[in-house]
């Protein structure tokens, strides 16, 4: 499982353990394998959380 930083359009951060995700102009969508576990709308930035 891989964690996932997201910024939305207000600033606020997420911390997301996914997958995968797919990202369009609307939202982020995270899953694991074909389950949506979350989706952040108007996210505008996402990055691999490497520890």
């Amino acid at each position: 499982m891989t964690q996932w930083k997201v910024i939305d359009a207000d600033g606020r951060a997420f911390v997301v353990e996914a997958q995968t995700y797919v990202q369009d102009s609307t939202s982020a969508r995270f899953y694991v394998g074909a389950e949506l576990v979350k989706e952040i709308p108007r996210a505008v930035f996402v990055e691999r959380v490497i520890e």
